[in-house]
């Protein structure tokens, strides 16, 4: 799982933010985001509980209470 959360690190784009929401803030991928910001300091990298159930799919009620918080920012290439 950290090798393809880090792939979001090492996009080649002008600007992005890297955005992770999870709903249970005891997911371990918190930790993994918070290696991250780490390995990556000069990224733009963000992690987010998620704690509304907007429907059936927790995937895209993630990214619905995400979306509001989402920002361009300059790309981080190490």
């Amino acid at each position: 799982m950290y090798e393809s959360l880090r792939s979001h690190c090492v996009q080649d784009h002008p600007e992005y933010e890297s955005s992770f929401g999870v709903s249970d803030p005891a997911d371990p991928a918190l930790q993994l985001v918070e290696r991250l910001k780490r390995e990556f300091p000069q990224c733009a990298i963000r992690a987010m509980i998620c704690a509304q159930n907007l429907g059936s799919n927790t995937k895209v009620s993630n990214l619905a209470q995400m979306l509001p918080q989402a920002k361009l920012r300059i790309h981080c290439r190490q």
